[in-house]
């Protein structure tokens, strides 16, 4: 029965996410729950599976399980799908966009990417949102020619509790940058002079040697629109409903918690 549950909760969530997508002016365009718990593929809700590669696994989730990036014999373990769901990554677009996530840093703290929107390691025409020092999450971008935004992103970014789930947003309304931790927000940054990258593709982990990630993500997704703190807090609640688009187009139910209970 449980099993029934969950497969009909799957179909209800991708039924619904692909009429998101057909949202003109809001939709959910990528997401992984990330719930697989063994093996070496994570489905892609809404976009393409991704594989877990050199040494990324498994672990223990907010909710069911979660992709772990702290195998001590890999220098940048990475789960990769870099088949955009929307065919070019949606922070390199001009879109107003939400990028949510749970992620958990762990000792021993590193630098590394929780997200890097590139399919290779070349550290230009990319975003790297990443965890700082291993206590702050927060993100820069550079242009294709290596210009680097911001300048000082040490006052962009949220807190993180070493070794617990953190919930984080981060949206963009033209071009200013809002960060959420757990739902409340924490910083606003806005890009003055924007110049967005161009490449496609992304992988969650580091892909550079330099910098590998030790810490755990889950429940990913990518929005074509600017979710407002109510959302985000929908979202991060993991509610049991997904679709729900009121009259004015924008998004009132934003997320599903589709797996089986005992």
């Amino acid at each position: 029965m449980i099993t029934r549950i969950a497969t009909l909760g799957l179909a209800f969530f991708m039924a619904f996410g692909l009429m998101f997508i057909g949202q003109s002016d809001a939709g959910l365009v990528g997401a992984w729950l990330f719930d697989e718990g063994s093996g070496d593929v994570a489905k892609g809700l809404v976009g393409s599976d991704g594989m877990l590669m050199n040494g990324a696994g498994w672990t223990d989730g907010v909710r069911g399980s979660a992709i772990s990036f702290h195998d001590p014999d890999s220098q940048h373990a990475l789960f990769n799908a870099d088949e955009d769901p929307a065919n070019a990554f949606i922070l390199h677009g001009e879109s107003d966009a939400t990028l949510v996530l749970w992620v958990r840093s762990v000792e021993p703290l590193r630098h590394g990417s929780w997200v890097w929107t590139r399919g290779d390691d070349a550290d230009a025409g990319r975003f790297n949102i990443h965890n700082g020092d291993g206590t702050v999450f927060s993100f820069d971008y550079r242009e294709d020619d290596g210009t680097h935004h911001p300048t000082d992103w040490g006052v962009f970014n949220v807190t993180l509790t070493i070794g617990e789930w953190t919930h984080v947003a981060l949206t963009r309304v033209g071009n200013e940058y809002t960060l959420y931790g757990n739902g409340e927000q924490t910083s606003t940054w806005v890009d003055e002079n924007p110049l967005l990258p161009t490449a496609n593709g992304w992988i969650l982990g580091s892909p550079r040697g330099c910098c590998p990630l030790n810490g755990d993500v889950d429940e990913l997704g990518f929005f074509d629109t600017a979710l407002t703190q109510d959302e985000i807090n929908i979202v991060m609640g993991g509610v049991e409903a997904l679709g729900a688009v009121e009259s004015s187009g924008k998004l009132a139910t934003t997320w599903a918690n589709i797996k089986g209970r005992d």
